[in-house]
Order: structure tokens, then C-alpha cells, then sequence
């Protein structure tokens, strides 16, 4: 098994990057990415690459029936749709099915009954959908071309836990001639070094705090769990965005570009802000590919209220066969139903000096963050007893993690300096490389991976769903 993180796997990418560096057809630069891609992910898992490569044939032969037959097109539509939903509820679900099953014939633990859930399923499977849809509606062009597909896909930056690349977003770029330079390595190494930084620096460190906490709840004071309910909310933002950075540098140096998939989402001012900057690329498929088919906003209140908690229940479920999920997507659907019943859409910029924008920002991210102790929990009755013991402030061990107190007071720093920024909105400010002072703030930044790195845990938490 092959992790990203792996010197085998570094260096192989930067053999990958010299070779397209010096490739002019964009068709050859495509066939060397797909096979880069498949032998990655079977190296990381092998014994379930069949499935990655069966989602690829669904959606080839839609295409062919799509494009080239006189068929019902919408029935291969639908149907290719369900076939790769049914996939994905199969390796998600079918565990969930056979413990509760276990358990109510008494049967133990089947482990041999079980599946192994494929890396990245969640994330290949909807771009899939994507793909059958953007075809069906005419978004991108006949694209019979199963290599094509097959990058899409399999591309190694994304496939583990995203960013989830619209199939017009994608298409748009490896099919046609482009330039791959190292020219733009100084931008690409940046933004891969920060996610580093989120990941191995600060994630991974938060994890060894979050993770002693959350084993034994009951041994920890209130104010401990508040703080590592805090800490958790830290890392999971800091891991995944980290990922996402890791994901769009390593493609922007083969010359292709993915979407932003964080911005700032810990300073919005409600729950609907909150989503249009957290995971965005889920949020913009969830809202293309479910909530506007639902009918979105276009039939009335009630049914806007209805499609809102079914795309934010749905949402939740995707991240796995747990009622925590379940009910983190309700509570979560709940409190956008609110947002859009007492409050009207306004600019998500932050009024400078304004009391009330910074008390609407604390009250946003505390929901967030108790919202983020059922995403947490092993159970609901675990969540619900954390919750419980932090309102009541209940005794036990006091834990006072130092690096918690120090990456906090980071985040708040670079999230006060970003958002007096005239250009916040940008990806990120990329440093000039060609100067001594931009070359030595580079090297800090490396430094500090090297020197304060946890490297005892190296997984991404997002790879999982």
C-alpha cells in the first residue's frame, strides 16, 4: 500500500511533472496522467480498483448511448444514474445492514460478511454522476473518448477526498492543448506547502488531543470537551482544506486547474454563508445535481423548506451509514430552514466594526462547532452526553492541550490580517519566489513542517467517506 505521503510516491510525481514538462500532445500528457492515476490507486488499493474501473465503463457506454444511438436517452440516464447510486449504497451501507442484522439474530460479529469500502468511492461516484448529467444536458460535448473519462475519474490529486470537479469544469481543460511549465512551480509548491502545513503541523498534532478526549468523555471535565470539541473543529477544517490544497497544487503544476473548495468558512455570519464556503465543491453539487432537481426555490416555500432538509439529510448520509450523520444532516437542514424563514441574503463581506456582524459570526461558528460533536461521536448518546457535560460544566480531568491555544491564536491572526485584505477573495497570496525575501519565507514555511510535523498519523480524515 502506497500512501501520498510516501517518498516512493514523491518522487514518482515529480518524474511525472519532468516527463509532461517535455510533452507538446495533450492526448499522450492525458494517457500518461490515467495511467499515473490507476496504478496510484491501485498501489493504495488495489483489491477494489475493479470498482473504480467498472463506474468508468457505466459511464462510457452512457455516453455511447447517449450520443450515438437513437435511444431513450433519459432512461440511460436515470438508469446509469441509479446503477452508480446502487454502487455507492452497496459499500456504504451494506456493513451498517449486517450489524444491525448480527444483532438481532444474536449472530456476534460477521466480519466475514463485510465489505471493504473503496477509497474515494463517494467522490469518484459523484463525479460520475456529474459526468451523465453535464452529457444528458448537453453541459459538455460527446466525449466517447473513454481515456477521457477514465482521467476524470481516476485523476490522483481528487480522487481520495476531493475536490468533486464538475465534468464541464474538467473536460474543458485536458481536452484541448495546454501548457504544462514548471514556470508556475513557485504558485503550485505555495499552496501545497500551506496545506501541508494545515495537515501534518496542525491537524495531525490537534488529532492526538481530540482523539485521547473523545475515547473517554466521561473522564474529562466540561471545559476539557468544550476545548476539545474546539480542537476538533480545528482539525477537521485544517485536514481537509489542507488535503484540498495538497490536491489543487499538485494538479495547477500539471496544468490543471481545480476550484477553491474552502473559504474561510469559520467567519460566516449564518448557516447558509457557512455552506457556501465549507467544502464548496460537495455544497455546488449537492445544490446542481439534487436541490435544484428537487425544484429547488422555483415551487413555493413549503417545497423550498422540503428540499432544503432532503439535500441536507441526504448530505449528511453521504458521509456514512451512521445516525450521527443522519442527524447532523437534519439539525444542519433545520438551521438553513431558520436562516431562509427570519433572514434575507446578504453580502457574505464582513461589515468592518460592526458589533452585531461579529456576534452573528461567534453565534455561527458555536453551532457549527456542536454540530461538529455529532459528526464526531461514535454515537448519538455519546454526542448528547458530551453536550451535556459541557453546558453543565461537569468535574473530571482538566486537559489543557498547549497546541490548541497556540494554532487558535494563528487561525484568528491569519483570519483578521485575510479579512482587512482588499483581494480576500482570491485563492491565496502567492509570495515572489524570484526575491531573497520570498525564497527565505518559503524555506520558513518548509522548516516548519519539518521541525513541528506530527508524523505519527498521516491519514486523511476525508478518505473515509
Amino acid at each position: 500500500m502506497m500512501s501520498y505521503f510516501s517518498p516512493l510516491f514523491i518522487l514518482s510525481y515529480i518524474v511525472l511533472c519532468l516527463v509532461l514538462n517535455h510533452i507538446r500532445d495533450y492526448r499522450l500528457q492525458n494517457i500518461i496522467i490515467t495511467l499515473f492515476s490507476l496504478v496510484s490507486y491501485a498501489l493504495i488499493d488495489g483489491r477494489l480498483l475493479s470498482i473504480l474501473i467498472f463506474e468508468i465503463l457505466i459511464c462510457y457506454f452512457a455516453t455511447i448511448f447517449i450520443s450515438k444511438y437513437n435511444t431513450n436517452k433519459k432512461l440511460i440516464h436515470n438508469t446509469s444514474i441509479i446503477i452508480l447510486l446502487f454502487i455507492l449504497f452497496v459499500f456504504k451501507y451494506y456493513n451498517f445492514f449486517v450489524d444491525k442484522l448480527s444483532v438481532a439474530l444474536s449472530l456476534g460479529e460477521i466480519s466475514s460478511l463485510k465489505l471493504i469500502i473503496p477509497l474515494g468511492i463517494s467522490f469518484y461516484t459523484f463525479m460520475g454522476i456529474s459526468y451523465i448529467s453535464d452529457l444528458y444536458h448537453g453541459k459538455i460535448s460527446d466525449s466517447s473518448n473513454i481515456l477521457s473519462i477514465a482521467m476524470y475519474l481516476s485523476f490522483f490529486p481528487s480522487i481520495t477526498a476531493g475536490p468533486i470537479t464538475k465534468a464541464r469544469d474538467f473536460f474543458s481543460q485536458i481536452n484541448k492543448p495546454r501548457t504544462i511549465s514548471l514556470n508556475n512551480i513557485g504558485a503550485s509548491v505555495q499552496i501545497m506547502v500551506l496545506g501541508l502545513i494545515k495537515k501534518i503541523v496542525i491537524a495531525d498534532r490537534l488529532s492526538v488531543y481530540v482523539d485521547t478526549v473523545y475515547s473517554c468523555p466521561n473522564a474529562y471535565s466540561g471545559l476539557t470537551l468544550f476545548l476539545a470539541s474546539l480542537a476538533y473543529s480545528i482539525q477537521l477544517y485544517c485536514d481537509f482544506s489542507g488535503y484540498s490544497d495538497i490536491a489543487i497544487g499538485t494538479a495547477k503544476l500539471m496544468g490543471i486547474e481545480l476550484k477553491r473548495n474552502f473559504n474561510m468558512p469559520y467567519i460566516s455570519r449564518n448557516i447558509s454563508e457557512f455552506w457556501k464556503r465549507w467544502h464548496i465543491s460537495l455544497s455546488e453539487w449537492l445544490q446542481e445535481y439534487l436541490y435544484i432537481p428537487l425544484g429547488g426555490n422555483r415551487k413555493g416555500r413549503i417545497r423550498t423548506y422540503f428540499n432544503l432538509m432532503a439535500t441536507m439529510i441526504l448530505g449528511g448520509l453521504w458521509h456514512g451509514a451512521n445516525m450521527t450523520y443522519l442527524i447532523w444532516g437534519v439539525v444542519h437542514g433545520f438551521a438553513l430552514v431558520i436562516n431562509k424563514l427570519l433572514f434575507n441574503r446578504k453580502s457574505s463581506s464582513i461589515s468592518r466594526g460592526n458589533v452585531s456582524q461579529l456576534i452573528s459570526m461567534l453565534f455561527t461558528f458555536l453551532f457549527v462547532n456542536t454540530c461538529w460533536i455529532l459528526f464526531r461521536s461514535q454515537s448519538i448518546g455519546q454526542a448528547f452526553n458530551i453536550i451535556y457535560r459541557i453546558i453543565s460544566l461537569s468535574p473530571g480531568i482538566n486537559y489543557y492541550y498547549i497546541y490548541l491555544f497556540i494554532f487558535g491564536l494563528m487561525i484568528i491572526m491569519s483570519l483578521v490580517i485575510v479579512s482587512r485584505t482588499p483581494n480576500r477573495n482570491s485563492f491565496y497570496p502567492i509570495i515572489p519566489t524570484d526575491s531573497i525575501a520570498g525564497k527565505t519565507l518559503l524555506c520558513i514555511f518548509i522548516l516548519l513542517i519539518v521541525v513541528f510535523g506530527y508524523y505519527g498519523n498521516t491519514a486523511f480524515i476525508y478518505a473515509q467517506y
